[in-house]
């Protein structure tokens, strides 16, 4: 009887140290590939809906200053070469991100206003609240006949509260 216990038990023990180096193998190899990434600066990212990235950055005190919004170049092995957010996006995300009472009432002063600012082929469109602002940066298409300028896709958008200032670098993630 003792024979035999003291054989399942030496089984057990070589199961155990096998378990253990498979186990430490794999840890070793999961830690040697993100050795190779460890130069580079690490952000922060959530994907808020299929293919369409949120970047937030930070204020010092740790509350969110603004939030990025694009579209991903590449995805699932395919590959989109202009991707582009639609207003109907951009409009809905912010609605999740942030909601109508945290945005507090449009400005009333006309020069507080939406705006719009235009540099060569590229357009900003700007609304703005109490606390926050929306801004789309795009393209412009062209001109219609009637000299209306067309705008073109949205290639990013921002949500920007207005009391709050980010860090310097936009590229900071939050520690803990």
């Amino acid at each position: 009887m003792q024979v035999r216990s003291s054989h399942l038990f030496l089984i057990m023990m070589r199961k155990a140290r096998f378990l253990i180096g498979v186990a430490l193998a794999a840890l070793c190899a999961g830690q040697s590939s993100h050795k190779s990434l460890a130069h580079f600066k690490p952000i922060e990212a959530y994907e808020v809906r299929p293919g369409i990235l949120m970047l937030p950055r930070y204020a010092a005190d740790g509350q969110i200053c603004e939030i990025g919004l694009e579209k991903l170049h590449y995805s699932g092995g395919a590959i989109e070469l202009e991707p582009s957010l639609t207003n109907a996006e951009v409009d809905e995300i912010a609605d999740q991100l942030v909601s109508r009472d945290e945005r507090g009432p449009k400005p009333t002063n006309l020069l507080e206003q939406d705006g719009s600012e235009f540099y060569g082929l590229s357009a900003v469109m700007s609304e703005e609240y109490q606390n926050i602002s929306i801004d789309t940066y795009g393209s412009i298409k062209g001109t219609s006949p009637k000299g209306t300028i067309m705008l073109g896709n949205i290639a990013v958008a921002t949500i920007k509260w207005c009391q709050r200032s980010c860090k310097t670098d936009p590229f900071t993630i939050m520690k803990n």
